[in-house]
């Protein structure tokens, strides 16, 4: 007798099944099944004069026959699905791959523009440093918006007195700005267009 490994008997056991299912098998009704069971039998006992292997019967050739058809049908099916994974497994690479240039572009182009940032804030920091000539105007802008800050310059009278210079030292120490001289990172810090 052939030995059957056990790969190929648990796909003809799948096969069948999605076979039956697919099929119909079982929404037969009981006398229709009985009716066709003597027919099987008559010929396979009919069948027994041929060079048949003990126990088998053409029958059991005809189911083996079927049987090794089903198996190469579930063979192919289950070629054709890892081929169709693998093609589905190569378009998801090729855009992961896509999607992963275009990242690289835009991480250059934003590596590119650092520089230029690095340069904007070092001039912006520098210049930040920078004091101010300070004009009655300016003076009175200064002290509106310390006032505005809750600090307490005194009247906006566009002076520089002991007030306005103690309540712009406050602001800055608040802000961590450089102290006691008006520089232009502590204007624009006050919101105060020069």
């Amino acid at each position: 007798m052939k030995r059957i490994n056990s790969d190929r008997f648990a796909k003809s056991i799948l096969v069948l099944f999605l076979v039956g299912v697919i099929s119909g098998c079982g929404d037969q009704p009981e006398e229709t099944a009985r009716k066709n069971q003597p027919e099987i039998t008559s010929k396979a006992a009919q069948s027994n004069e041929s060079a048949v292997e003990p126990g088998l019967s053409e029958a059991g050739e005809a189911t083996e026959e079927s049987l090794e058809s089903i198996l190469a049908r579930a063979d192919e099916i289950i070629q054709r699905t890892g081929s169709a994974v693998n093609a589905a497994g190569d378009d998801v690479k090729h855009e992961l791959e896509e999607t992963a240039g275009n990242f690289a572009e835009k991480a250059d182009s934003v590596l590119a523009e650092t520089p230029k940032v690095n340069e904007a804030i070092k001039e912006t920091v520098n210049d930040g440093l920078e004091v101010v000539k300070a004009t009655p105007d300016l003076i009175r802008k200064i002290q509106k918006a310390l006032k505005d800050a809750g600090l307490n310059p005194g009247a906006a009278d566009g002076m520089m007195g002991p007030r306005t210079q103690n309540a712009l030292v406050d602001f800055q120490k608040q802000h961590g700005l450089a102290e006691g001289k008006i520089t232009k990172e502590t204007l624009r810090e006050l919101g105060i267009t020069f």
